[in-house]
């Protein structure tokens, strides 16, 4: 799956929560908005450090900041998975998966 297959699962989803959804506003691949809350999705096909570094800064300037994955980059039935879980929680970032249409 491409990044650019990501991009339309994932505003559909944001839409779907009463999001107001723009792509590529300075550099956050996906950015919402809903009253006075602020979402930033970073679209990626695998998990980097980079793009976690990446998902941290964009907490600057969105109140909740998700990486979104494809399915088949995420094994969750793994002890690593569960171990980014823990991860993410901390680091206080979201995932989305997506699967092929849906996120």
């Amino acid at each position: 799956m491409k990044e650019t297959e990501l991009y339309e699962p994932v505003k559909q989803l944001l839409i779907d929560q009463g999001f107001n959804v723009k792509a590529e506003i300075k550099n956050i691949d996906i950015f919402g908005v809903k009253e006075n809350h602020v979402i930033a999705v970073e679209l990626k096909t695998k998990l980097s450090i980079k793009l976690i570094y990446q998902a941290i800064d964009r907490q600057k300037v969105a109140d909740q900041v998700y990486i979104a994955l494809p399915k088949t980059s995420v094994k969750t039935r793994s002890s690593s998975f569960k171990n980014l879980l823990y991860l993410l929680r901390r680091l206080e970032l979201g995932l989305i998966i997506v699967d092929k249409d849906r996120a």
